[in-house]
């Protein structure tokens, strides 16, 4: 595993991909250098994002910077993954409506919190549930 940050990220990330059929960049929190750099060279993102308002606005910022980025990348494919979300609020579908809303795809799969052995809730269905396959972006 080799850590780079910043510009380096694109420019050695590129050639370390070569021998590789998948690899993952961990770009860290918000808008930095290392976060354009990966987006320059990525095929696919998944952004996580909280199921709050707060959260809301913060991807904004981030899809701003994603469509810089597909200015130089046109490929680049997106999905949005639900974290932190709560399945005894109504959170994450407010969520799921303000992506649709953005044409935003949101993953199948969610993080939820943790408590009370609340399973995860499912975005292709009402009800509370967590066991599904991992598909491809």
């Amino acid at each position: 595993m080799s850590r780079f940050s910043g510009k380096a990220i694109y420019a050695e990330g590129k050639q370390l991909a070569q021998g590789f059929d998948h690899v993952v960049v961990d770009a860290g929190g918000p808008d930095s250098t290392g976060l354009r750099s990966a987006l320059l060279l990525a095929q696919r993102a998944i952004i996580p994002v909280g199921a709050s308002q707060l959260d809301a606005a913060a991807l904004t910022d981030v899809m701003h910077i994603v469509d810089l980025a597909r200015d130089f990348n046109p490929d680049l494919r997106v999905r949005v993954l639900l974290t932190r979300v709560d399945p005894r609020t109504k959170d994450a579908a407010d969520m799921l409506a303000f992506l649709q809303e953005q044409e935003l795809t949101a993953l199948p799969s969610m993080i939820c919190e943790r408590g009370g052995g609340t399973p995860c809730q499912d975005s292709s269905s009402p009800k509370i549930r967590c066991k599904r396959p991992v598909v491809e972006m």
